[in-house]
This record gives C-alpha cells, structure tokens and sequence, in this order.
C-alpha cells in the first residue's frame, strides 16, 4: 500500500491510513485545444489558445486503529485536515514532487459496507477524498537554481513549464535585457529594464495571473512593474517534447548583472 502525505502528514504513520488506491493521480495533464464546430464538415476545427483541464483524482483507503474510538478520533483529524484549504498532497512511489489541491468531497463508511451487518461494531472505516487541483502539474519539492549572466545557461525543466522568478544581484546594472531562447537556439522573448543602482536588484515572477516585475531600493521590495522599457513581460520557461526527449533545454543570458532563475520543475 502507498504511503499518502497531506500537508506533510504521514497518513499512515499519524492516522492510521491505510492508502488503497491513489486514483489515477499521476494521470497526464494534457493541453487541450477549443473546437470550432461547423455544420456539414465533419468533425471540428481545433482552435488555440489550448488549456490545460484542471486535475481530479480520487484516494482511497481505510482508517484503523486500536479501538473504535481512536478510529473515529483519527476520522475527525483526517476531515480537519482536509477540510477547508488548499493542501499539498505527496505520494510514495514519488516523493520528490507534490501537488497543491482542494479536497472537494469527503466520503467516510464504516466497514462492512453495503451488507446488512452492523457495522457500527466494526473498527475500521473506509475513507474515498477527492481532490482538484487548479495548477494540474506535479511539482518538485526542492527547487532548481541556476545563475546566468551574459552567456546562454540552460535552464533544465520537467514535463511541463517553469515558472521561474528571476533575480539580480545587489550592484550597478545597465539596462540589463533578459533573453529566452528555446532547446535549439531561437528567441523565443527579449526584456528589457531600466538600470539599477548600487544598492538595487530586480525580482521578477513569471507564474501566471501573478506576474510581476520587483526591485530592491535597499530596504524593501518595491512593485515596479514600469521598470520593464522594452519587450514583453518575462514568461515560463517551455518544455519542448522534443528537447525533452534529448534532455536539451531552453535557456536565459541577461547582457548586464548576475542573475539567478529559481523555479521548481513541472510535471504533466
């Protein structure tokens, strides 16, 4: 049986948790296009820009204990656990990633199930929590960290993008233009800030619908979105299916300041 880790929380070991199933989890998290259907052509029209579904998976198993009470004790900390926020969830056969997810039902029987026997008299309870994840990818528990400066360093990734922030070191930088190139060579984006000071250093997130640009102005970290005089925004890090297979990586150089990207890699 598979050990499961709830916002860190050995199931086993902690509550009794004896893990059947881990439903699917590791299922991909494909990008999937719109369609465009029109009558009297067969089939449809893929259409972009593609999404990636939002993941659901299902565990299950059977709490038990030394008594009935401390079953139903374990029961109520269980539901505590889950119950009202978002929790990382960690399974055994890969434990170096894990997802953050919302448990959105919570089913709990005693055993035997569906027979006309009481099961009040019975210890064990048999416990199904389903889970939907809002970012579908399976992500390291430990980071990635790679510095770059004006050289072109690979950024290693998993199966799916990376969502990097990027940060200069405190020093005189001028003008620094960030460039993110794919596995083979190509631009893919160009960023160009405005020069920093002595005592300044840039942050910049690229997660989605958190993007932002940061700088130090040497006692706290100032929103500067505006900082950004030309190109685009900064944007995840692609995994390419091919260069993934061949383990070649796109990568970042920045034309003035030392910078680092630290991300954790994505799993589909």
């Amino acid at each position: 049986m598979a050990t499961v880790y709830v916002a860190g929380v050995d199931l086993e070991a902690t509550l009794g948790f004896q893990c059947t199933d881990t439903g699917a989890e590791h299922d991909g998290a494909v990008s999937v296009p719109g369609e465009l259907e029109i009558p009297g052509v067969r089939g449809a029209i893929f259409v972009g820009p593609d999404r990636v579904p939002v993941r659901e998976f299902t565990i299950t198993g059977f709490l038990t204990g030394a008594n009935q009470a401390a079953v139903r004790t374990n029961f109520h900390k269980l539901k505590a656990l889950v119950g009202s926020e978002d929790v990382t969830v960690r399974v055994a056969d890969w434990t170096t990633v894990d997802i953050t997810a919302r448990c959105i039902r919570f089913d709990g029987q005693n055993y035997p199930r569906q027979s006309r026997a009481n099961s009040l008299n019975e210890k064990e309870m048999h416990v199904a929590m389903t889970f939907r994840a809002a970012n579908p990818y399976w992500r390291d528990t430990s980071n990635t960290v790679v510095a770059f400066t004006t050289s072109a360093v690979a950024m290693p990734q998993g199966t799916a993008p990376g969502e990097a922030v990027l940060e200069s070191a405190v020093g005189a930088a001028t003008t620094p233009t960030i460039t993110c190139k794919d596995y083979l060579g190509a631009t893919l984006w160009t960023a160009t800030l405005a020069s920093q000071g002595a005592s300044e250093k840039y942050r910049i997130t690229t997660t989605p619908a958190v993007m932002t640009i940061e700088k130090w102005n040497g006692s706290a970290w100032v929103v500067s979105d505006a900082s950004l005089t030309a190109g685009v925004f900064p944007k995840p890090l692609p995994s390419s299916p091919t260069g993934y297979q061949s383990s070649t990586w796109p990568t970042l150089q920045a034309t003035s300041g030392s910078w680092t990207a630290t991300y954790k890699k994505q799993w589909r």
